[in-house]
């Protein structure tokens, strides 16, 4: 029987409800673990890259989270990422770093959130 999960401004709980149902609980488990562990990479290798001034990585590694983030139901962070895609093709530093800082505030929303779903499903 699939958890109840509460629907979020960060993550869609109808979607990892879905997810639930098509996979069980540790098929759920095991995307989330690594969906964290790929994006705290991806956040890492942007963070890098902009302190070189290396837009193109910061743009790759954006890019790597739009669908990830996505599948998850955290579509603020997808849209987020798409955007910070987008200003880094365009050379837009200073926006890019408004938007990576964006980023960075609403994947430790996610986080927390899907870490809490981590909890439940092990339950």
């Amino acid at each position: 029987m699939a958890i109840p999960f509460q629907t979020g401004p960060v993550v869609c709980g109808t979607v990892l409800a879905k997810l639930e149902l098509l996979g069980g609980r540790a098929f759920l488990r095991r995307l989330i673990d690594t969906f964290l562990e790929q994006a705290s990479a991806h956040l890492a290798r942007m963070r890098q890259a902009r302190e070189t001034g290396d837009l193109h990585t910061v743009g790759r590694s954006a890019h790597a989270m739009i669908s990830s983030a996505g599948n998850l139901g955290a579509t603020a962070l997808s849209d987020c990422a798409r955007d910070l895609e987008r200003l880094a093709d365009e050379g837009r530093t200073d926006a890019v770093d408004e938007r990576l800082e964006e980023l960075e505030a609403l994947f430790t929303l996610v986080r927390a959130r899907l870490e809490s779903v981590r909890r439940e499903l092990a339950t």
